[in-house]
């Protein structure tokens, strides 16, 4: 088992890159904060890291390239994914708030909601990181010890 791909590290991973991409929804929605007729998304965050991590998906596939060798999603699946096989936001993810107000001009986006999610999710992001850091920091200790 290597060190770096331990189940509490791709799971800590694939959570930064959700929080990430989350990151990514959010900004456009305040972006279009005063746009006629938009509509704000979220990123249904279990469901994508669950995808990320390997978990049951609920998609389907029609070649053995979309699946890796252990029958999860591969990268030939995220290829479809929003923002191309990097990005990792499957268009399923995304969710139209059902808490929205809309305005006259037909926009939802509540500035001040938008901008606690904001927060909130840079703060998940910030704990995520804290918690790697400080695996690293074991790891470190390790090995310096070892190799006294």
């Amino acid at each position: 088992m290597s060190l770096t791909s331990d189940n509490i590290n791709l799971t800590l991973k694939a959570a930064l890159d959700v929080r990430y991409q989350r990151q990514e929804v959010l900004a456009n929605n305040v972006a279009n904060a005063d746009t006629p007729g938009f509509r704000p998304e979220d990123l249904e965050f279990d469901g994508v890291l669950q995808r990320e991590i390997g978990g049951p998906s609920p998609l389907g596939h029609t070649d053995g390239a979309h699946l890796d060798e252990t029958g999860h999603l591969g990268m030939g699946a995220r290829a479809s994914f929003v923002g191309g096989a990097d990005a990792g936001v499957a268009q399923q993810d995304l969710r139209e708030r059902p808490d929205r107000l809309d305005t006259l001009d037909g926009n939802g986006v509540d500035m001040d909601r938008e901008m606690a999610r904001v927060a909130d999710n840079a703060m998940q992001y910030k704990a995520a990181m804290e918690v790697m850091r400080r695996r690293v920091g074991i790891l470190k200790l390790a090995i310096t010890d070892m190799s006294r």
